[in-house]
């Protein structure tokens, strides 16, 4: 009897000739339907094609099957082929197969395999063949409807005849289910489908209609997720393998789930790493794994500091972007780019979204920049903060973790109203910034027209040159003061008493004010203006506090500031003079020296101003320089002729490769889609040979590369994370930790550190305020973009992405709340000053922090 402790994987057997939308719908309802009816846990669902040995006339090769059901499965996260029939020698009963899936999975308690099939097949069990013989032996049939056996009813089936004559009922309910699809019922079949290629007719119909169906599907699923966030949906959503097994049955164990075992990426590393036939092998493949990860993480980071973040700010300096839009948006992206493409890749590179790594590493990464890259600023120089910008970035943080809180306790996997709130957070948060700035700059100017406005002129003048003044007098904004000099002390007499001075002065001289609406609504006016300047300092910060703008610091020589109108953008590798310079010599080049000048990735000047450590990286990025300079177009490079040519034969194929789509076929038999963009783009590289000078730039040049590098360093960076994501979970799956650990120390810590040493050699160079706005605020861009982005992709294509309110979750929730309310707090209450003693404070948070996310992992503290 099957209950909410079993573990049930669903298998249809069949020839597939070919799959149908048919096939998955039916997958698809037999899961949704026995888990709602007794609760259990469907982990996964097989496909299983019979082998070339059954000898049906008209069927196509196993290689094809397989191909064609690879595909329909490929954006399914519990749906994949099983081989094992497929690939046999001789044709095999389904009750092989079955007792096979039993076999391979041993290792499972509670495991049901359970048969899927349609009413058609449902209904075959009791043809009986013209020799005589049973198409389906009874004792299978048997042990079909004891075991586990669901049917999709149709409109052209007729169990109820075939449960009658094969006195079927006492299975019914009992191991024996049967379901129909009442939302999109379809009678598509594969017989039919293949009868209507073979006889020429058309099937535009069936593929609009199945089109036309998943759109229905898309939009009723979205709206279901958005109304009924309280449906509970499970799956195997984490590589978990026991620990008793041996080296053979691991290896099998993560073969068989390589959906959630993989990060996706182009090396299976999980697999290469426990497949190993010997334990040394595999401990040096497992060294040579993290070794990879590291320069993995490097690749990542150069990428995105030396590409990806210039061709942004040539955006931004080529469309005359604000400033202040450019900050909270493109700079920002360029800022928390390793952060945001780990979690793309965490959740989007594989089947089987890995939320917890996600998770771990944004919350962990803010952890690591609120207080050891924050304190470190306060440990090098003492200075005040900017007080607004200061506190609107902290309070912005708690929606966030509020909104992960109320999550956690009530679901226990992502819906799609969670990551879109975060979008529209970080809209609320950049709109915010935007507008405050502008007000502050209105207000600052109110503020100096009311001080020139308030500011006396005093004019002194001698008797004869009285009114030869009015003139200038005239043209002053505020109040004249007219000092005239005497020759002689006027003399007058004194009244003998106060009512004869009075008595003595004209009556003209004396007048009554009135007050009239214009007149109060003046003053009002006044009064505000007067309000505001009197207390500046609440609207524009004064000259101690004067807001300086950085929105992107690079971790190497080339950083990008905004500051004032000075400048929009300043990553110039040489001056102007130096590019006229590099014209003159490149004339007496050849083509291969033109080539060598702008690929070759060595820089002599720069190599001998590091220092040791430096230099050792520097030589470790020379491999990455050089293959980004050939397929990496960089929007403030001088037009090479003979460079672009090979951007253009080269980078649209490996922006394919970067997300794995070059080796798709989109005809069985036919090149791949790698094959047909290479052969383009050597015809749009032919084409521009000989439409372009080699001295004259062409018009659109700086543009086009500009997007284009912007593009390939994004390919490079999203394949990069991928697998730094698969080498993080073969090290917890061969260390037993688990991701959210893995997320916060490995990932963290790597893409963070670039962040430790720019802000440091900031605050080094005098601008400390620049290095602590970066540590309090840049994360913002990576927790609502990081988080908002990828599990909304995600939620979008159907993914079951688990949150687990674990122990360590919970850790790490209440310490980066901690660290950032004790920073709210203190600063204030210390009149916003930054010194040594709040560093220390926050050095000990993340301490504490760390031991107690151990002492979680471990199992020693739990709550």
């Amino acid at each position: 009897m099957i209950s909410n402790k079993t573990k049930v994987i669903l298998l249809s057997c069949g020839t597939f000739n070919p799959p149908t939308y048919g096939h998955l719908r039916m997958m698809e309802g037999a899961r949704n339907f026995i888990e709602k009816l007794t609760g259990c846990n469907v982990i996964k669902g097989f496909f299983s094609p019979v082998s070339d040995h059954y000898n049906k006339k008209g069927m196509l090769s196993s290689d094809h099957r397989i191909k064609m059901l690879t595909l329909a499965v490929q954006n399914s996260s519990w749906l994949s082929v099983h081989t094992w029939e497929v690939k046999r020698n001789c044709w095999s009963r389904t009750i092989e197969v079955v007792s096979n899936l039993y076999n391979e999975y041993n290792y499972i308690e509670n495991l049901k395999v359970m048969i899927v099939c349609g009413g058609d097949v449902f209904d075959s069990f009791t043809i009986i063949k013209s020799d005589g013989e049973r198409l389906w032996k009874l004792s299978d049939v048997e042990f079909f409807c004891s075991n586990g056996l669901i049917c999709q009813s149709r409109s052209n089936s007729s169990v109820d005849e075939t449960i009658k004559k094969l006195n079927l009922q006492k299975y019914i309910n009992n191991n024996l289910y049967f379901f129909s699809d009442e939302v999109f019922p379809n009678n598509i079949s594969s017989t039919r489908v293949r009868n209507g290629i073979k006889n020429g007719n058309s099937l535009v119909l069936i593929r609009f209609r199945v089109f036309f169906i998943n759109i229905l599907i898309f939009i009723i699923s979205l709206l279901s997720t958005l109304v009924i966030i309280t449906m509970n949906y499970t799956t195997d959503t984490e590589c978990s393998p026991p620990h008793h097994l041996n080296l053979t049955e691991l290896c099998t164990y993560i073969s068989t789930h390589t959906d959630v075992c993989e990060g996706g990426g182009f090396v299976l590393w999980s697999t290469w790493t426990l497949c190993q036939e010997t334990l040394v092998k595999r401990y040096f493949v497992f060294a040579f794994a993290v070794l990879c990860l590291g320069y993995f993480i490097l690749v990542l980071l150069t990428t995105a500091d030396d590409y990806f973040s210039v061709n942004i700010s040539q955006i931004v300096e080529h469309f005359k972007i604000s400033q202040n839009i450019a900050g909270v948006t493109f700079m920002a992206f360029g800022n928390g780019a390793p952060d945001v493409f780990n979690s793309l890749a965490s959740i989007l590179s594989s089947q089987s979204p890995k939320a917890g790594l996600a998770l771990g590493e944004l919350l962990g990464a803010i952890i690591f920049l609120s207080t050891v890259v924050a304190g470190t600023v306060g440990v090098i120089s003492d200075f005040t903060v900017m007080r607004r910008p200061f506190i609107r970035d902290i309070l912005f943080f708690y929606p966030a973790f509020g909104l992960l809180l109320v999550s956690f306790l009530t679901s226990d996997h992502v819906h799609i109203w969670l990551p879109l709130t975060f979008l529209c957070f970080y809209i609320i948060y950049a709109s915010t910034v935007i507008i405050s700035q502008y007000v502050r700059k209105r207000m600052g100017k109110t503020i100096e027209d009311v001080r020139r406005s308030r500011k006396p002129t005093i004019n002194i003048m001698l008797p004869e040159s009285e009114t030869n003044n009015t003139e200038s007098t005239s043209e002053s904004l505020g109040p004249t003061i007219t000092v005239l000099t005497l020759g002689e002390p006027i003399s007058r007499d004194h009244s003998p008493s106060l009512s004869n001075y009075y008595n003595q002065t004209s009556s003209s001289n004396l007048r009554t004010p009135v007050i009239s609406r214009k007149n109060s609504i003046n003053s009002l006016k006044e009064r505000a203006k007067s309000f505001i300047v009197d207390h500046s300092s609440l609207f524009v910060p004064n000259k101690e506090e004067e807001e300086e703008e950085m929105v992107y610091v690079s971790r190497t020589r080339k950083s990008i500031f905004v500051h004032g109108e000075r400048s929009r953008t300043a990553s110039y590798l040489t001056s102007n003079s130096e590019k006229v310079e590099k014209k003159k010599r490149m004339l007496k080049m050849n083509i291969l020296q033109k080539l060598w000048t702008d690929i070759n990735p060595w820089d002599g000047e720069i190599f001998e101003e590091e220092n040791l450590l430096g230099k050792i990286f520097f030589i470790l990025k020379l491999p990455i320089f050089f293959v980004l300079n050939i397929v990496c177009p960089l929007g403030d490079r001088e037009w090479n002729k003979w460079l672009s040519l090979i951007h253009i034969s080269l980078c649209p194929t490996v922006f394919l490769t970067a997300f794995q789509v070059t080796l798709i076929t989109p005809s069985y038999g036919g090149p791949s889609i790698g094959v047909y963009v290479l052969i383009l783009s050597f015809l749009v590289a032919v084409i521009t040979y000989f439409w372009t000078s080699e001295n004259n730039e062409p018009r659109f040049y700086k543009i086009i590369t500009i997007f284009s590098g912007f593009i390939m360093a994004i390919s490079f960076i999203y394949a990069a994370a991928t697998e730094v994501v698969g080498i993080a979970g073969t090290i917890g799956i061969i260390t037993g930790l688990s991701h959210e650990i893995l997320g916060l120390t490995i990932l963290a810590w790597s893409n963070s550190v670039g962040d430790l040493f720019s802000d440091m050699a900031v605050a080094k160079a005098g601008y400390p305020r620049m290095g602590i706005s970066a540590a309090i605020g840049g994360p913002l861009f990576n927790i609502f973009v990081g988080f908002g982005l990828p599990f909304t992709i995600g939620s979008i294509q159907g993914k079951y992405i688990s949150l687990k309110f674990s122990t360590l979750t919970k850790i790490l929730l209440i310490f980066v709340t901690t660290s950032l309310t004790f920073t709210l707090i203190c600063v204030p209450l210390r009149r916003f000053k930054i010194d040594k003693k709040w560093s220390i404070c926050l050095y000990c948070l993340y301490l504490g922090f760390l031991v107690s996310a151990f002492l979680a992992e471990a199992g020693i503290l739990t709550f």
